[in-house]
């Protein structure tokens, strides 16, 4: 008798789910899509039915909870705060960071003044590291918080707060960590797409990704507040291709890059150059190149 109510239980609250998950659209595909589990920070998440996309996606994706959403909820933005956040960033990461940004250039054939536009700058940090790489570089930075404005001026030519305030090309677009933040990924590639140059000109996309070697949900995407989006590489090529660019074109550029798991595990113990040669035969035999052993995936995609 006991098994029965709760067997009933468990059907009502399963329906109930599916009812409330039922007219949910992907918002990469508009295809139909189901509720999948709740994270642990509560958050129901959904994922798309389509095979060929299977992105994962918070309930309110369509409200403005992304990019935004670290000054919504009220945490210390102090600009002493903000510059001791910044430089902790910078340490950890500068020497990462300006090797991955030395492959792009060669890789790219960029010159040393090359026009970079930073979708998403935050504090500059990423900038930081670029600017020391390549100090002739003109770079443009999209921020919407004024308040990253006086770091942002440290390393920036130019500030603005959309895609709509640009009107000049650029030979790479960086969006390091952002396109999972995003309200709107398909119409912000879009737009991004716009102010891209022709040719060798990309744009470069860091993000970590709904799915794991195991295709677990324990991936670490799930565990920051505001983001809205957990793409699969399907669904993060397919939005890609839906705003005019070729897959990502995933290659060693990015084996140094999102190596945290591994960097934290045998530092002070190898050189940098034997780390990189290690995970990119990791890599390989595990046939995952475009999968990093944090759960990043990472790489540029071109102009159509």
């Amino acid at each position: 008798m006991i098994n029965l109510f709760i067997i009933k239980k468990m059907k009502i609250i399963f329906s109930g789910r599916q009812f409330k998950g039922e007219n949910m659209k992907c918002p990469i595909c508009n295809n139909k899509s189901n509720f999948k589990f709740q994270s642990e920070l509560k958050k129901e998440i959904y994922q798309c039915n389509d095979i060929k996309c299977r992105h994962l996606f918070v309930e309110n994706y369509d409200k403005y909870l992304g990019i935004c959403g670290t000054a919504d909820r009220g945490e210390d933005l102090s600009i002493e705060k903000l510059k001791k956040d910044r430089q902790h960033r910078i340490d950890t990461y500068n020497v990462r960071n300006k090797n991955m940004f030395r492959k792009m250039w060669k890789k790219l054939n960029l010159k040393e003044d090359a026009k970079i536009l930073d979708f998403g700058s935050g504090d500059g940090n990423l900038m930081f590291s670029l600017k020391q790489a390549y100090p002739k570089a003109n770079v443009t930075c999209i921020e919407p918080h004024e308040i990253f404005n006086e770091l942002l001026l440290e390393v920036a030519d130019y500030i603005v707060e959309s895609v709509n305030d640009l009107n000049e090309k650029f030979d790479l677009i960086v969006l390091n960590e952002v396109i999972e933040h995003l309200n709107f990924p398909n119409s912000d590639l879009q737009s991004l797409n716009r102010v891209l140059k022709e040719g060798s000109a990309a744009i470069y996309i860091a993000t970590p990704l709904g799915e794991t070697h195991i295709s677990s949900n324990k991936t670490g995407a799930y565990n920051t507040d505001s983001h809205l989006h957990f793409f699969t590489r399907k669904s993060l090529n397919m939005s890609l291709e839906k705003a005019g660019f070729t897959p990502l074109d995933v290659d060693d550029i990015n084996y140094p890059i999102y190596s945290t798991y591994l960097d934290t595990t045998i530092k002070e113990k190898l050189k940098y150059k034997l780390k990189n040669f290690i995970l990119v035969k990791l890599l390989k035999i595990n046939q995952r190149s475009c999968v990093l052993p944090s759960g990043h995936i990472s790489g540029l995609a071109y102009k159509k």
